[in-house]
């Protein structure tokens, strides 16, 4: 055999049996399982890119401090506690159901309208986009090992604007589990932590299940 075609399988074999996990989450978990509970926490970070989380800063009312999602099946529920209110809204299917500034339930097609924790019931808000391609490498956050995905894409905020600003976005997974740590952009980082399964489905209370009656449509 050519001594540098065994040098390359010598040097890969080494790299798998020491990190394993590394290897692993380079295809990280991007989407929750069927039944799933976890919490948010939202904290001011204005790091450079490439530093470590700062997760000491929580963010200024009346910004939610922490939100708390539960998934079963095509149900949902997210709380958003901003100091001593919640407001919760609510999935199902593909579709979120949430008040308006008039306090009226609205039954919206998630995501339509950009807010990435619409989105909650198929993919971790925040870190879809979390490939392999964007790969950085190995960094601890409060001691956990993790690996650290970062990307540079336009700003959706304004589909209208032709000239949208560029925005970083980094994600740190769990070199255990494969799981969200972490996710920073535009000077927020959401912390990860998930809770025991949940055991009961969730149900839409009467006012909102009064608004999906009347709105939604099955597909043909």
């Amino acid at each position: 055999m050519n001594p540098a075609i065994s040098i390359s399988i010598l040097g890969l074999i080494i790299t798998l049996l020491v990190s394993p996990q590394s290897a692993l989450c380079a295809n990280p978990i991007l989407s929750p399982p069927e039944t799933a509970r976890w919490t948010v926490s939202l904290f001011s970070d204005s790091g450079t890119p490439g530093s470590a989380p700062d997760l000491t800063k929580a963010l200024p009312a009346p910004l939610p401090k922490t939100i708390r999602f539960t998934k079963t099946g095509d149900s949902g529920k997210v709380e958003k506690v901003t100091g001593n209110h919640t407001e919760t809204e609510y999935a199902k299917a593909s579709f979120y159901l949430k008040r308006d500034e008039q306090g009226q339930v609205m039954l919206v097609p998630a995501g339509i309208l950009g807010f990435i924790d619409e989105v909650f019931l198929t993919q971790f808000p925040g870190v879809g986009w979390a490939r392999p391609q964007f790969l950085i490498g190995p960094m601890l956050v409060r001691e956990e090992p993790c690996q650290y995905f970062r990307r540079t894409t336009p700003e959706a905020d304004d589909p209208m604007n032709p000239n949208p600003e560029q925005i970083v976005q980094e994600a740190w997974f769990s070199e255990k589990s494969g799981l969200p740590v972490a996710f920073r952009s535009k000077g927020i980082t959401r912390f990860y932590q998930f809770e025991a399964t949940p055991n009961t489905k969730v149900i839409l209370p009467p006012e909102f299940q009064k608004a999906w009656n009347a709105y939604y449509r099955p597909p043909p």
